[in-house]
């Protein structure tokens, strides 16, 4: 499959698990991600993250003046 089937496929799984009841909707989202797997897409562990800029504020946090 091209790159462009890829992502239309793993959208349509997206949309489709918008109105999906739970069960059917983590097994749409799991497809969409394998599909963007191929791409070479985001990992499913950035995906699950809510605000990954979190990660660098706590590696990095901000410095303390004296």
């Amino acid at each position: 499959m091209d790159e462009s089937s890829l992502k239309l496929l793993a959208n349509r799984c997206r949309k489709l698990a918008e109105n999906a009841d739970p069960f059917v909707k983590k097994r749409l989202l799991d497809m969409a991600v394998q599909y963007d797997s191929k791409l070479g897409g985001p990992s499913r562990a950035v995906l699950s993250l809510k605000d990954p800029g979190a990660i660098m504020e706590v590696r990095l946090p901000a410095q303390r003046q004296s």
